[in-house]
């Protein structure tokens, strides 16, 4: 439950805001929390300790998804709910 994207990374990959959450009603709220960050950026919106973020360059548009398997290490993936 703690952000591991910070500097260069938060630029392109910014933490999602609590106030910024649309979710289904089929999703418990109480699996949303705030994560932690070292810096000025937070606090987190975060995913049963998984902290969220959205891809700059897809400009805030709903189903937008080009960062998909991007990121450091090829680890930022779209949140999938099962």
């Amino acid at each position: 439950n703690a952000s591991k994207c910070a500097g260069g990374c938060a630029t392109v990959w910014p933490p999602l805001k609590k106030s910024e959450v649309v979710a289904p009603s089929t999703l418990n709220y109480q699996d949303f929390e705030e994560a932690y960050r070292d810096d000025d950026l937070g606090p987190q919106l975060s995913y049963k300790g998984y902290p969220l973020y959205y891809f700059d360059q897809d400009q805030g548009k709903q189903g937008k998804v080009a960062g998909h398997g991007g990121g450091p290490n090829q680890t930022f993936y779209v949140v999938e709910i099962k």
